[in-house]
């Protein structure tokens, strides 16, 4: 699954720690409420717009 933010969404990019090191992975914060509003699949991938 891959999930777009907007610019400026608070968290941190946590990729160095990775187990699997071709994912970019970003830690949002505790409590953090997404609301989706674009989901869409390409090449066995998820892609949601939040």
């Amino acid at each position: 699954m891959q999930i777009d933010a907007l610019k400026g969404t608070k968290g941190i990019y946590i990729m160095q720690n990775s187990l699997i090191p071709e994912e970019v992975e970003f830690l949002l914060p505790c409590g953090t409420v997404l609301e989706v509003y674009k989901m869409d699949k390409s090449n066995g991938i998820v892609h949601c717009s939040i």
